[in-house]
């Protein structure tokens, strides 16, 4: 999945950091959790994840990735009249090869197979809007895939009007759709805008694969919330806060706008309900009304005072002070928040030298630059002293709260219940 700030290249910075400072395991909290990379990596390792995000598509992914624990069994979708087809193959597959596959995998794989290829194509709002051939001419996708992309967005739709779709069962159809429309979108990094020529990828055929569910090894159930990160963190308790905050200006509500449109309308059953949304799309991307999404994160500092940057992160930081022992930060070095901004706020986080030491508690890790357009439309990139032209370094702090006892393995408390799904 195609997302600036996904963390996979630092997972065995993030992972070798905490194993050095005694965390084996218990509550790690992910607050933006994003692609998913960070929570399922941990998952795997024992950890119970608590991932939050609050925009529509991570939300789906991290039901999908980090809540499941295993691919469901569809009996519901199964038993449809619809589904006949589906129900025959796969009984004949069990029988030509007993004992050879996992029966709600395999179970999946041919729903999604049947998704992909087979559910009756319905023009729809991926087509209409995101398509050459709709009214407003946008190019993200190629008029064949957006109509697939339809055709599996009605049936999901249908059947969850039905009853016949659990939470983690649609979210981990969703998911699909959301990583397969990922594969062929024509766009150059972000959904912020599409490409005036078609890319080599928008050629590949439409395919729903099975999407990541990290399967649990202990600790306790993990879970997923669609909540202010702000307002989240401080109704849990955790043995880790891992922070990964947007870093630049790029609002993510604005610049993925797509993701979040197919995750939001795979869960609108009522006919006039979908109709009033897609009347809300506008300008050339095809937007939908984002600025309560708007994330302080991203906002710089004016003048002489703090950037609202710097006051959500602290007090974000400052509001896990006595429930999690740790905090973990990862920032980029072309950020809106300094070294020094960071630092103060971690220090005042561990209440002493001992809790947070900048020698002893930071890290630079060197990453090649990504560049989203390799400056084919004239964009120019500083150059920062002592690196080399595509050269960018992560910043990986660490703090411990020296009045927070570790808590090990135990369940985390006060948990708010589980946001709605989308």
């Amino acid at each position: 999945m195609r997302l600036i700030g996904n963390k996979t290249k630092l997972l065995p910075q993030i992972e070798q950091l905490l194993r050095d400072r005694g965390h084996r395991g218990g509550v790690l909290i992910d607050i933006f959790t994003g692609s998913t990379a960070v929570a399922r990596h941990f998952k795997e390792r024992g950890y119970t994840v608590l991932a939050n995000d609050l925009l529509s598509a991570a939300h789906v992914l991290a039901i999908a990735s980090v809540e499941a624990d295993a691919p469901p069994g569809f009996q519901r979708v199964l038993r449809r009249r619809d589904m006949s087809d589906v129900r025959g193959a796969l009984r004949v597959t069990r029988r030509r090869t007993p004992g050879q596959h996992d029966g709600d995998l395999l179970a999946l794989e041919m729903i999604l197979s049947w998704l992909a290829r087979e559910a009756p194509e319905i023009p729809g709002i991926m087509t209409r809007q995101y398509a050459p051939c709709g009214d407003a001419g946008r190019m993200y996708f190629r008029a064949s895939h957006a109509r697939r992309m339809d055709a599996a967005l009605q049936a999901i739709r249908c059947w969850r009007s039905e009853g016949d779709l659990s939470r983690e069962e649609a979210a981990i159809l969703v998911a699909a759709v959301l990583e397969a429309a990922d594969r062929v979108a024509n766009i150059s990094g972000t959904y912020g805008a599409y490409l005036k020529s078609w890319q080599v990828n928008t050629e590949h055929p439409w395919d729903l694969k099975l999407p990541a569910i990290t399967a649990r090894r202990g600790g306790g159930r993990c879970r997923a919330f669609r909540r202010d990160a702000n307002a989240l963190v401080r109704r849990l308790r955790g043995e880790v806060l891992y922070v990964d905050p947007p870093y630049n200006h790029r609002q993510y509500a604005a610049n993925y706008h797509v993701r979040d449109v197919i995750a939001e309308i795979a869960a609108i059953t009522d006919q006039k309900a979908l109709q009033d949304y897609e009347a809300q799309l506008y300008g050339k991307t095809g937007l939908r009304p984002w600025k309560q999404q708007a994330s302080a994160f991203c906002q710089g500092r004016g003048g002489r005072f703090k950037s609202p940057c710097y006051h959500a992160f602290r007090d974000l930081v400052l509001s896990a002070r006595g429930r999690v022992a740790a905090v973990v930060v990862s920032y980029n070095e072309e950020g809106i928040l300094s070294l020094e901004e960071i630092s103060a706020v971690l220090a005042e986080f561990a209440g002493s030298a001992r809790g947070f030491d900048e020698g002893r508690d930071f890290m630079e890790i060197s990453h090649k630059r990504f560049r989203s357009d390799v400056n084919r439309e004239g964009r120019r990139y500083r150059v920062i002293s002592g690196r080399r032209r595509d050269e960018v370094r992560e910043w990986l702090f660490y703090a411990a709260c020296t009045s927070v006892a570790r808590r090990g393995r135990g369940r985390p408390q006060s948990l708010p219940p589980a946001a709605r799904s989308v």
